[in-house]
């Protein structure tokens, strides 16, 4: 049987630039791809933009590096959480 998995795109509207974040998750054991990986041209955007993969996580894994996704972005704006 072969596995499947789920994607979430998630946006937000502050400064946190997107690169920056998926290399940080990356650093932290976590793939995030910005949107930018899936655009064909680099468009000026308004907002930031990931994709989340949850194919390769185990269940019980996931709120454990959502929480550390969001600790990674919250230091990126200088907030603690």
């Amino acid at each position: 049987m072969q596995g499947a998995g789920l994607h979430v795109t998630v946006e937000w509207q502050s400064g946190v630039d997107e690169v920056e974040l998926s290399e940080k998750a990356q650093d932290a054991g976590m793939v995030v791809r910005p949107m930018r990986f899936y655009e064909p041209v680099e468009k000026r955007r308004e907002f930031g933009s990931v994709v989340l993969g949850f194919g390769n996580a185990p269940l019980e894994a996931i709120p454990e590096k959502i929480k550390a996704l969001s600790q990674l972005y919250y230091s990126l704006l200088n907030v603690t959480t």
